[in-house]
């Protein structure tokens, strides 16, 4: 089956311990990422990097926080090193190739065809709502398989399994390649995800998966 990896906002800001907007306990899933990284770049298989984007006006941005559906600012598209990706999973490889779609764009950049890196900005916790050409992306890919990881767990990463899902994508997430902001009931999420149909795996199991 035709897979796809599906890199969820691994950005300094939540993934560095001083970053805008740290992810607690990101930093222990890092080897991780760095492994899942490097497999698909030497097995060629394509990946979505999704990058939250914003700007003062953005209506997840507060300075008046609940963390729950607005937050302080972060991976802000003026805010300096915070939304970069880490090195870990760092797409912007040229020998790779990769295209930017942004939120701005009316249309998929030129280079989309030729690129194993796209990198989705996106202005909202969904990617779906968050980028109006996403669903073009998917449509463009054709994955019947998406493998997800990133951060966090029960915000952005809910939202891309469940939208994936919907769009009658088979959907794999590694657990060991995940972390959630620490509120509600994560189990809850899990749950959720398998009775849409989604399957919970560990790195390296994944691999066999999906040969």
């Amino acid at each position: 089956m035709k897979t796809i990896f599906w890199n969820v906002d691994t950005q300094e800001d939540f993934m560095d311990a001083k970053g805008a907007l740290s992810v607690k306990g990101a930093w222990v899933i890092r080897p991780v990422l760095k492994e899942i990284t490097e497999y698909a770049r030497a097995n060629g298989i394509r990946v979505v990097n999704t990058a939250d984007c914003h700007t003062e006006k953005s209506k997840e941005i507060s300075k008046t926080p609940d963390f729950k559906t607005t937050f302080p600012a972060h991976c802000m598209v003026d805010g300096g090193k915070g939304i970069d990706f880490i090195d870990e999973t760092y797409p912007k490889v040229f020998k790779d190739n990769y295209s930017m779609v942004c939120y701005t764009d009316k249309d998929l950049h030129h280079s989309f065809d030729r690129a194993r890196n796209i990198i989705i900005y996106k202005d909202a916790f969904d990617v779906f709502e968050g980028n109006h050409l996403t669903d073009k992306v998917i449509k463009k890919l054709a994955p019947e398989v998406a493998v997800i990881y990133g951060v966090a767990t029960n915000v952005c990463v809910h939202f891309a399994v469940i939208g994936l899902i919907e769009r009658g994508i088979k959907v794999l997430i590694i657990k060991n390649a995940i972390k959630e902001l620490p509120f509600g009931n994560i189990e809850y999420i899990y749950n959720k995800w398998r009775i849409a149909g989604a399957m919970l795996t560990e790195w390296p199991r994944v691999k066999v998966l999906i040969k």
